[in-house]
């Protein structure tokens, strides 16, 4: 399960585009997945989940406006 702030941010599992939160993912290998979450104006988020066999994974961000730099 995949959930962001603001939701409609694209979600990306190993570099692989998977679709939009909220998302409900299934067949997932198990192991060590690398999960980012993108939305134009706000900074990439980015985090590792290591994913079992017999229990469900949830990933829940809250992305950050761009800021001027």
């Amino acid at each position: 399960m995949v959930d962001s702030e603001p939701a409609g941010s694209a979600v990306f599992v190993d570099r692989e585009f998977v679709g939009e939160t909220p998302l409900e993912l299934t067949g997932v290998r198990v192991g060590s997945r690398v999960v980012r979450i993108e939305r134009d104006g706000y900074d990439r988020w980015t985090t590792a989940v290591l994913v079992a066999a017999d229990k469900e994974s949830r990933v829940s961000a809250r992305l950050e406006a761009v800021r001027d730099r």
